[in-house]
């Protein structure tokens, strides 16, 4: 990961360097992919097989670290205004999305019927030859499969929407509940700008025509975590 890393921290710092939306661009082509290598198959949203936090925490730090470089935000900056201020899922949200996305392709594809008639047929050969039924452990397969069909009920399926739309508005109202329930943790009156969450209040060219100094202190006025603080004090 470092050399991944290494390509955003090398063209962007807090005041100089790439552009907001150009770090945040480098981070999801680069950075990301790599972060995210081989999850469909190791990562287990939930459940007995549910991937331990202290496998996912190494993982949160590079992000955060990457964050930080896009923003231009202070260390002290809270870690889900953060997520909201660059539009980036958390990890164990993206993971989760990038599981959903790997059962709807494998549920689509030829070989996923060859699968199931094979394993079907193996759990019969192992009844017996009394014909007695084998209580079979699930698997983490099957446990995958059942939280992917529980998430896309959360979001019913109508005439006009996909199944990939509704994993991304699925995952979308996960972490939008995550992170309400992070905010109402901080009392109204030390809340800041950046704890609004609403399309419409927040402008979506921000960032939008400013130099890598000016988004980085949009960013630290909005968090209100910024070195003119003690200054202004």
């Amino acid at each position: 990961m470092e050399h991944q890393t290494n390509a955003l921290t090398w063209i962007a710092t807090s005041t100089w360097g790439a552009t907001f939306r150009k770090s945040r661009l480098v981070y999801t082509a680069v950075v990301q992919p790599a972060l995210a290598y081989g999850t469909p198959i190791w990562f287990s949203p939930e459940g007995k097989e549910a991937t331990k936090p202290s496998l996912i925490r190494p993982l949160e730090v590079i992000q955060n670290r990457c964050l930080w470089t896009i923003a231009g935000a202070y260390k002290a900056t809270p870690i889900p205004l953060l997520e909201s201020e660059t539009s980036t899922l958390p990890v164990r949200d993206y993971f989760s999305k990038l599981q959903a996305q790997y059962q709807l392709w494998k549920q689509n594809t030829p070989v996923a019927g060859l699968i199931t008639s094979a394993c079907e047929r193996i759990q019969r050969q192992l009844q017996g030859s009394r014909g007695r039924t084998w209580r079979h452990p699930t698997t983490p397969g099957v446990q995958k499969l059942a939280w992917y069909r529980k998430l896309l009920q959360t979001n019913p399926q109508s005439q006009t929407t996909t199944p990939q739309s509704q994993i991304d508005k699925a995952i979308h109202n996960q972490w939008a509940s995550n992170w309400a329930r992070q905010r109402n943790k901080v009392p109204p009156d030390k809340r800041v700008a950046a704890h609004i969450w609403d399309a419409a209040l927040k402008d979506p060219h921000l960032h939008e025509n400013l130099y890598k100094a000016e988004s980085s202190l949009a960013t630290q006025l909005r968090t209100e975590k910024i070195g003119l603080n003690a200054f202004l004090a």
